[in-house]
């Protein structure tokens, strides 16, 4: 067929169409992965006149993975090929003893493929799949269970996450149904490499292609409006993925550890439950159902008077004071988060200096009483603290179950409030306790939770009485955790 004659082929205009729309960097190389059979050659034969056209270099990609007794005769016949009709090739060998199943070896010829398209600075790699192979994945998603991610799973523009990167997945084919790839095979006189395991009936995808996928096309006719249908559900899926992104951001509530995600609970809970479920997923995408539902029943438990924990999948989930937190644990039963203790940090008693601690710097100098009068308002981050008291030795600590702070009032009653009722108040739950700097005495009574609370009344102090300064520049977290918990 000559040029011209072949630029008016249905299959050649679809994938150049599918090319354009790309929009592939000038000079870019794609690789296509080539099992030789017959819809990747006829993919590869499609693009040995595309890539010039368009100004692309091509690499075909063969995987060797001897898991079937014809594997060495396949890549000796895509060796022989390429050969003849001068296509650069690169043959992958994959140890069969690693590959458990069709899932695992469809993950490592993937993670293959990734890292020959990054070794060779690819645009994009490509698949040879069709219009019925995207009914299929549809068909098998469908009897799985699955939701707008299953039914619309193949897609023709796709990103592929590799080694904390991101490459570019192409399906040109998509709009082509297997007929037509036979007949363009056919018209071209091409050869190609029959899979025999694509007669069996062992997998659930060749009973679909062998039994379900001809009855729908003798009882509608068409198949295209079905698969118009999937490029919908496509389009819905990217709608859904959007509203959770947004969900994402209005939700996100700032946390003391990196790798932790808290959320506003009432936000969640407000927000569709298939939207909020979608969120989740976007955290942790192993999680199931049942780990889901498990995760939102924890939502209404924020805004008792009883926080509600637990273990899920590696990861920790509280719900407490309007929050919903998530963080991943290393051990069983999270034990390695609930353990973990902040430490305590005995003070200079000198007259000026400063310590870090969890990342909160505190800082002190040591006044006359003429520079500072004893009544005077204190700041949250700012506290007041008589040299008598100061020298005896303060330590810097976390809360500890039953710390109170006490003092005399002016009339000689005594003064006193739960550190846990403070915490309370400002709506802090104990997956930001565990981090909060408290001053304390050496014998552990209480004088100052940072930034919510100290001793109210000053003591009784002679006019030549010292006074220390001490001033807290809280870590950036719990600055923010604060403002968001005020809200």
């Amino acid at each position: 067929m000559g040029p011209t004659l072949l630029r008016e082929d249905p299959l050649y205009r679809g994938v150049r169409q599918a090319l354009l729309k790309a929009a592939l960097p000038p000079d870019a190389t794609l690789v296509l992965a080539w099992s030789g059979g017959q819809d990747s050659t006829v993919l590869l034969d499609l693009l040995m006149h595309l890539a010039p056209e368009l100004s692309y270099g091509l690499v075909a990609a063969h995987i060797d993975h001897g898991m079937r007794p014809t594997s060495v005769r396949d890549a000796a016949f895509c060796r022989a090929l390429a050969r003849e009709r001068g296509i650069a090739l690169e043959v992958i060998h994959l140890t069969p003893g690693e590959l458990s199943g069709q899932a695992a070896a469809r993950q490592a010829r993937y993670a293959a493929l990734a890292d020959l398209a990054s070794q060779h600075r690819a645009a994009a790699l490509l698949t040879a799949h069709h219009g019925d192979d995207l009914l299929e994945s549809a068909l098998m998603n469908l009897l799985r269970g699955s939701g707008l991610d299953g039914l619309a799973s193949l897609r023709a523009d796709a990103l592929i996450p590799h080694r904390g990167a991101t490459g570019r997945l192409l399906r040109p084919l998509l709009f082509a149904e297997s007929a037509d790839l036979s007949d363009y095979a056919r018209r071209h006189g091409l050869t190609w490499v029959e899979d025999p395991t694509n007669a069996e009936d062992t997998y659930l995808r060749n009973r679909l292609r062998q039994r379900v996928t001809p009855a729908l096309r003798e009882i509608a006719g068409d198949l295209k409006p079905a698969r118009r249908t999937l490029h919908n559900l496509e389009m819905e899926r990217d709608a859904a993925r959007h509203a959770a992104d947004q969900l994402y951001q209005r939700a996100r509530r700032p946390t003391l550890t990196p790798d932790a995600r808290a959320f506003d609970a009432h936000t969640l809970l407000e927000a569709p439950r298939a939207t909020a479920t979608r969120m989740l997923l976007t955290l942790e995408p192993a999680w199931d159902a049942a780990t889901l539902e498990r995760i939102l029943a924890l939502l209404p438990r924020a805004f008792t008077t009883t926080p509600a924990r637990h273990c899920v999948r590696g990861h920790l989930v509280w719900a407490s004071h309007g929050r919903l937190s998530i963080e991943p644990c290393a051990e069983r039963g999270a034990q390695d988060l609930l353990r973990r203790r902040a430490p305590l940090l005995r003070l200079p008693t000198t007259e000026r200096g400063q310590v870090e601690w969890l990342g909160t710097r505190l800082r002190w100098s040591t006044l006359a009483a003429r520079q500072v009068a004893p009544d005077c308002p204190q700041r949250p981050w700012r506290h007041l603290i008589t040299e008598a008291d100061w020298s005896q030795g303060l330590v810097l600590r976390a809360p500890r179950q039953g710390d109170r702070l006490e003092a005399q009032r002016p009339e000689g009653t005594t003064w006193h409030r739960d550190a846990r009722t403070i915490f309370q108040s400002h709506h802090l739950g104990t997956d930001v306790r565990w981090a909060w700097p408290c001053l304390a005495h050496a014998d552990d009574r209480l004088i100052w939770i940072c930034g919510l609370a100290a001793e109210p009344f000053p003591r009784p102090h002679s006019p030549n009485a010292r006074w220390v300064e001490v001033i807290v520049e809280p870590a950036t977290a719990l600055s923010a955790i604060l403002q968001w918990q005020r809200k």
